[in-house]
């Protein structure tokens, strides 16, 4: 009489710890925060609720030298040391460098509070950031960018 009990039981436990288990995987890798940065090269950073990377895409040929790395998992201010290392490195930026950066945010992140992350990145490498927020990102704008293979935030600063 007990194993008929014991069976059903064990069952229900199986089929709850699934259940949360699947819960806690799904929303640590839902996007909530898109950050479009536009450097030359452009990189796309998406983020879960934890400000935790989920994936770091390359938005032209010159990006995939930037993020040979394996950035997910990772919080945004180590990505963001990673990415800045990496552009001193291949060159795209050098100390004592002003370097103009198009930023965009989608999502929970806010511009203010990333901009700020990311002043602080450049300036560990004596690089002075000019980060120009854009605030409105367009279908247009989406669709010309796909066009001409660059940002949407870009394609958005120059109109």
């Amino acid at each position: 009489m007990k194993k008929k009990v014991i069976i059903p039981i064990i069952a229900v436990i199986l089929v709850l710890i699934i259940g949360v288990v699947s819960f806690v995987i799904i929303n640590n890798n839902k996007i909530v925060s898109t950050i479009t940065l536009d450097i030359n090269p452009s990189i796309e950073i998406n983020l879960n609720k934890n400000e935790k990377v989920i994936n770091v895409i390359a938005l032209n040929d010159d990006a995939e030298d930037i993020i040979d790395d394996n950035f997910k998992g990772k919080n945004i201010e180590e990505t963001l040391n990673t990415i800045t290392d990496n552009l001193v490195e291949k060159g795209y930026a050098n100390e004592g460098d002003l370097l103009e950066v198009i930023l965009y945010t989608d999502g929970i992140i806010s511009d203010k509070e990333f901009e700020e992350k990311l002043t602080k990145a450049f300036r560990e490498k004596r690089i002075s950031p000019d980060i120009i927020v854009v605030e409105n990102v367009t279908e247009e704008d989406e669709e010309l960018a796909k066009k001409y293979n660059i940002s949407p935030a870009k394609v958005s600063y120059i109109k």
